[in-house]
């Protein structure tokens, strides 16, 4: 971080008279209120902390509902524009929403923000994974009707709560793990005939962690975050990142196997033996990560312009940061 020091505090000598500029004390009233302003800017960065990361937290619901969206979608978007893509995930997001709703009306949950992002987490991931298989047909599927008749709900709608206190470097390099797990297993079904799977895997976290971490520092909200809420958001967003990178590794398999089949034959063996090119394959994710990014910039927006001064106790502003 970069700082900016002024080294010369010194007085300044009055021009007109070449004599001294007067260097008196300040009065208590002056002094008085600069203290003031001084408390005043300490309690609105409280609070502009305090709401960054309150705002961390009410997005993770929204960046893993979309995440599951644009993760299917990249199977059945060959040939799409992205205006057709966009239509398609709002039909999505849509179906997502109209099944919620109507399993947590079956089930009789209590009406609160926390039960709706639980549901509507867990239907996306269902529904996403659905959608992979069959496509588009996946949104005739009426999910609410099927999983109200499941007797056992204890536990399968909650969200997993993590209260990890390592430090940085422990909780990015376990973030990064769990990010590549889903990519490693994508490589494992398919390797476009690269051998080296440490070289493919070294490339594409690198990609994944440049993405993440570009939305995080041109994002001001983000900046404004304690470290631990920063972290914590930067694991999540890796963790999406994991899911589509796997999803674009997979949904490019097939048509680049269809491609190396239309090669020329020294095309094709050069091809075989220093692997395919994985150009569509990053291409594909920066182009969906996108998304992501574009839900993590309105949801933080969204949720810490709409944090009411009430909200943000007293215990919040006077806690250092962790």
């Amino acid at each position: 971080m970069d700082y900016n020091i002024n080294a010369k505090r010194e007085t300044p000598v009055s021009q007109n008279s070449g004599q001294p500029a007067n260097t008196e004390q300040p009065s208590k009233t002056a002094a008085s209120s600069d203290v003031g302003s001084l408390f005043a800017t300490a309690d609105k960065n409280a609070k502009d902390r305090t709401r960054a990361n309150k705002a961390a937290y009410s997005s993770l619901s929204a960046l893993k509902i979309v995440s599951n969206v644009v993760g299917g979608l990249i199977y059945h978007s060959e040939g799409m524009s992205e205006d057709e893509i966009e239509q398609r995930s709002n039909e999505v997001l849509q179906h997502y929403a109209q099944q919620s709703k109507s399993l947590h009306a079956k089930l009789g949950l209590p009406d609160e923000r926390f039960v709706y992002e639980s549901i509507t987490g867990a239907l996306s991931r269902l529904i996403s994974q659905h959608y992979r298989a069959v496509g588009p047909d996946s949104l005739n599927v009426d999910w609410s009707n099927i999983l109200s008749s499941v007797n056992d709900l204890d536990g399968v709608w909650e969200e997993a709560h993590v209260n990890d206190k390592g430090n940085t470097s422990t909780r990015r390099s376990m973030a990064m793990m769990n990010a590549l797990s889903p990519v490693v297993s994508a490589y494992q079904r398919f390797n476009f005939f690269h051998d080296d799977s440490n070289e493919v895997l070294q490339r594409l976290g690198d990609l994944m962690w440049k993405t993440v971490d570009d939305a995080l520092n041109e994002n001001p909200i983000a900046k404004s975050m304690d470290e631990s809420e920063l972290e914590m958001l930067r694991s999540n967003l890796l963790l999406r990142a994991g899911d589509l990178m796997s999803d674009a590794w997979l949904s490019n398999a097939k048509p680049a196997m269809a491609q190396l089949r239309e090669m020329p034959a020294e095309e094709r063996r050069n091809a075989m033996a220093n692997g395919l090119p994985l150009t569509e394959v990053e291409q594909k994710y920066t182009s969906q990560f996108q998304l992501i990014r574009q839900t993590l910039d309105i949801s933080l927006s969204v949720h810490a312009s709409n944090m009411p001064d009430e909200e943000l106790s007293d215990s919040a502003l006077t806690s250092p940061s962790h």
